[in-house]
């Protein structure tokens, strides 16, 4: 009879164990984390006017807004399973599931719209123009793609078009600094059949820095079993 009585003590103890390791195993656990991302911020100097007329040509640019995406990556991190390890299942692994946010900044280049409107009765073209990026008086090197609509672009007479122009990577940027936009080369005056008569040269400088942001957002984790047969 005690020996009935003990056997139905033990079921009922690891009953209990196993109940709990069950909640221990899917209870969702919450951490905090600080989220930082630095947004840019693009001002046109006092003596830079957005709009610029030469010729038969005015060409308009504005910088691009830009914003922060909220995304999450998952993580897997070794546990030691229910109650702390005391229960251990051969074939099983215990593991913590980790939703972990994150955010980055887009675009992650400078990149400007440019409105260019042909005042010309004749056809305007990109093509043999130059764009040109600098920070603080120096060059950048950029991918010719990042401006290949200008170069590609067609406006007919009396006509208007957009377009963007893409720079450096704004990693690439210091934290506060003066960028400079140049197209050269522009056809701004043709002659009776249409052939390039004068050419002009448009700047354009900005002020550039960036805000730092922070934020809290939780990450959320659940501890998890996977088991090989």
């Amino acid at each position: 009879m005690d020996e009935a009585k003990n056997w139905h003590w033990k079921i009922g103890i690891i009953a209990a164990i196993l109940f709990l390791s069950g909640c221990a195993t899917m209870m969702p656990q919450i951490e905090n984390i600080t989220l930082k991302y630095k947004v840019p911020d693009i001002e046109p100097l006092k003596e830079t006017s957005l709009n610029q007329e030469k010729g038969g040509i005015l060409i308009s640019i504005a910088p691009q807004h830009y914003t922060h995406v909220r995304k999450v990556r998952i993580e897997d991190v070794p546990s030691p399973g229910p109650l702390g390890g005391l229960i251990v299942t051969p074939g099983t692994r215990y593991f913590e599931r980790r939703k972990i946010p994150y955010a980055i900044v887009e675009p992650d280049t400078l990149r400007f719209t440019v409105t260019i409107h042909n005042k010309l009765n004749h056809v305007f073209r990109g093509a043999g123009s130059v764009v040109s990026f600098n920070v603080d008086g120096k060059v950048m090197a950029v991918d010719e793609i990042g401006y290949r609509d200008f170069l590609n672009i067609i406006v007919p007479p009396q006509g208007q078009s957009q377009l963007k122009i893409t720079g450096p990577l704004i990693s690439s940027l210091p934290e506060k600094c003066v960028i400079g936009i140049f197209i050269y080369d522009v056809t701004t005056e043709v002659d009776a059949a249409g052939n390039p008569k004068k050419k002009s040269n448009y700047e354009w400088y900005f002020n550039f820095s960036t805000q730092l942001i922070e934020e809290t957002e939780v990450i959320k984790a659940q501890a998890m079993q996977q088991t090989f047969y």
